[in-house]
Formats: structure tokens, C-alpha cells, sequence
């Protein structure tokens, strides 16, 4: 999906992301249509989060007109950070921006309760929503159904709105387009952020079943 060029060439921060709706009440109570910033995690010379560069930073993405940002994506290096870290960073970064701006926040676990635990957390902390992506170290248990559970559960207990998350070069597990279209059943999975390849794979899922923009 093409970026508008003078929104391209004012950012030179974190890549530019497009978010796609799914059909539900949760994409109806919480406008994620817009660019979204996923942010890297600044670190201190001794590997302490850099909060002050954190400020720095968000400073300058806030003269952009993006609609939100996304803390702990895969370039926010949520893998190397403690729990209390995590949702510190998403504590700092609700604090640094404006209120008009949505906050997006990585809170995925390896377990499904300890997923839920941090979105929850995230949430309190000042997550607009989370991004789930799924458990990927027993790659050969995660299949459809079990996934179908994971993302379902998480979603039923998480008290924000939930959007998925599609690494599959991270993970080693590319979601299926038919697992995509029942989880779009669910109230509260509000987006997809797919980082697949396959862009047939995004265009079947737009013909079956969804509506809105994409995070890329």
C-alpha cells in the first residue's frame, strides 16, 4: 500500500505502518484507520531502558500527523525485556505523547495466561490496544486450533482491543487466511498487522471477509 509522499518525506523515524479493521465491535469502538509508528527502544550504555531518549524521540514523531504509535513491535525488541520494563515502556510513552495519539503496545508471551496477564497490565498502563503475536517456541504444537484457542482466549479476557499480529520470518508460522477469518468473528480482535509476504494471501482475506486499512 503506497504511503502519501509528503507524509514519506517528513518521516525518517521507525517504519510507517498501515493497520487493516476487522469486521466487529471492537474496530467500531476504537478508529484505528491511520499511520502508526512503530518505535524502536532506546538502551543506555549498560542496557538500561534510555527514557530520556524515549522523550527525545516521541518529541519529534509528534510533529508528524501520525495517528498513533506502536510500542514493543519487532524492532521495539520486546524479546530482551523484562516484564516491569515492558510495561514501564509503555507507561513512559502514554505519558510523552498527546492524547489525541493512540498508543498500540506488544504484549505477547509464550503462554497464553502470561499473555493475558501483560495485556491487561499494558492496558492499565496505557495500551489503546495490544498486538498479540503468537507463541512460536513449540512451532510444531502451534497449529490451527491451538492457535484459534490462544488468540481467542487472550481475547476474551483482555480488556482492550486486540490486534494480530502476522511475523511470520520471526516466528516460523504464517496465520492462515481461514484462521484470520474466524478470529474476525471475535468482538474484541479489533486489526491485523501482517508482515507476511505472500501478498495473495491479503487480498484473499479482503475478499472473504474484511474491511479497512492495513500495518505492514
Amino acid at each position: 500500500m503506497a504511503v502519501n509522499k509528503s507524509v514519506a518525506g517528513l518521516f525518517s523515524g521507525p517504519k510507517t505502518c498501515f493497520l487493516r479493521k476487522l469486521s466487529g465491535s471492537a474496530s467500531s469502538r476504537l478508529d484505528l484507520s491511520g499511520i502508526f509508528a512503530p518505535i524502536p527502544t532506546p538502551f543506555n550504555s549498560d542496557e538500561s531502558l534510555a527514557f530520556d531518549k524515549l522523550e527525545h524521540n516521541l518529541g519529534v514523531w509528534q510533529k508528524i500527523p501520525l495517528r498513533g504509535y506502536l510500542v514493543q513491535g519487532s524492532n521495539g525488541e520486546f524479546k530482551l525485556l523484562k516484564d516491569d520494563e515492558r510495561v514501564e515502556m509503555v507507561r513512559r510513552s502514554r505519558h510523552f505523547i498527546s492524547k489525541d495519539k493512540l498508543l498500540l503496545a506488544g504484549s505477547a508471551c509464550e503462554s497464553t495466561r502470561a499473555t493475558i496477564e501483560m495485556s491487561n497490565l499494558m492496558a492499565d498502563a496505557g495500551a489503546d490496544a495490544v498486538l498479540i503475536i503468537n507463541p512460536c517456541y513449540y512451532k510444531s504444537a502451534m497449529n490451527e486450533e491451538t492457535l484459534l484457542k490462544y488468540f481467542w482466549r487472550v481475547a476474551d479476557e483482555c480488556r482492550v482491543p486486540v490486534v494480530l499480529y502476522n511475523m511470520p520470518a520471526n516466528t516460523g508460522i504464517d496465520l492462515s487466511v481461514p484462521l484470520i477469518t474466524k478470529l474476525a468473528k471475535h468482538p474484541n480482535i479489533a486489526g491485523l498487522k501482517d508482515s507476511g509476504a505472500d501478498v495473495r494471501e491479503l487480498i484473499l482475506v479482503d475478499q472473504i471477509y474484511l474491511d479497512g486499512n492495513f500495518l505492514i
